[in-house]
Parts: C-alpha cells; sequence; structure tokens
C-alpha cells in the first residue's frame, strides 16, 4: 500500500467488515503521510455513527478529518442511489474532489468506496461501466483509488469485469493480502 503510483486503480474483494478495515486503514494512513486528500466513500452497511466513533480512536484519522484532509461520504449520496446509479454525476464528483484537492495544496487524492448495496443485475452492469470509465480517467491523474466489493454481494459474473478494469486485485487469503 505505500509504494503506489500516481494513476493506480486497484480492487479490493473482502469476506468481511474487518477484512475491509484493515485494508483501507493501511491505504488511507499513507496516504496522509503523504500528503494526499483522503475521500472515504462509506458502504451502507457502516453506519455514520460507528464509522465516527472509529475514527475518534485514531489520533491521526481525527486530525485528518478536522484539518480537513479527509472526507467521509456515503455510497448512497455518492453514487446518487436513492435517484438511481449515475455513473456520469459519480465520474463528476471524483473531478471537482480532484481539482479542489490540488487547489487546497495537496499532492492528490486518494480515493476508496465501492457498491456494496447494489443488488440489480443492470446496475451491476452500469457500474462495472463505471470502473472502466474511472480506471482511464485517473490513470493521468494524481489519483490512487480503491475499489472495495464484497464476496457475498458481487456477481461472479460482474466479478471477472471489475478485476480486468483494474491494475491490481487484492484478496485476503489465510490472513494475509494477496495481489492477483
Amino acid at each position: 500500500m505505500d509504494r503506489l503510483s500516481w494513476g493506480a486503480h486497484l480492487c479490493q474483494f473482502y469476506h468481511g467488515s474487518s477484512d475491509w478495515l484493515d485494508l483501507l486503514t493501511r491505504f488511507f494512513l499513507n496516504g496522509l503521510n503523504q500528503n494526499q486528500f483522503c475521500l472515504w466513500i462509506l458502504p451502507p452497511v457502516i453506519k455514520r455513527r460507528d464509522f465516527d466513533e472509529m475514527i475518534n480512536k485514531t489520533r491521526v484519522f481525527k486530525e485528518a478529518f478536522t484539518s480537513g484532509q479527509m472526507e467521509v461520504a456515503t455510497a448512497t449520496r455518492w453514487y446518487s442511489l436513492k435517484t438511481g446509479f449515475d455513473p456520469h454525476k459519480a465520474s463528476q464528483r471524483l473531478h471537482l474532489k480532484y481539482q479542489e484537492s490540488l487547489k487546497r495544496g495537496f499532492e492528490g487524492i486518494r480515493v476508496a468506496g465501492g457498491p456494496h448495496h447494489i443488488k440489480e443485475k443492470m446496475v451491476w452492469k452500469r457500474f462495472a461501466d463505471y470502473e472502466k470509465r474511472v480506471h482511464q480517467e485517473i490513470g493521468s491523474r494524481k489519483i490512487i483509488a480503491l475499489c472495495t466489493h464484497s464476496f457475498t454481494e458481487c456477481p461472479l459474473g460482474t466479478m471477472n469485469s471489475l478485476i480486468q478494469s483494474h491494475d491490481r486485485t487484492l484478496i485476503q487469503r489465510s490472513g494475509q493480502w494477496e495481489v492477483l
């Protein structure tokens, strides 16, 4: 996690919230240490109150939120889930956050999020298309993105498409993260 280049677009498949949280904590700590703006897009299963409680237990994260170096957004809001997933709006939001982070003096942006909420097959297809678009957009920018997906929620057919639209895929086996 500490030797990622700008434009890196990673995919994480996780089994449970501890897998998800373990990798994301390291991902963001490295970004904060490198003066990167960090954006954490929370899945609906994580309640904002529980997240805030966890953040307040970690001094570095608490300071980053207080200083504005780190922000959190809910997946429901970020991906416009109440009105239907809109890949264009989500892509626009990322571009605006990127521009804002550079203006504020950060080296770039580090973002993590995923579709922990999608149940319909057509929405999964649109999300996979969105992943391809994001991959093209971040390639030439100072952005590092980690897309997180639950093994239990991601349809098998979509999993292959997601793996292909990322530079690297991370999975945890026997307690160790492996790169596919």
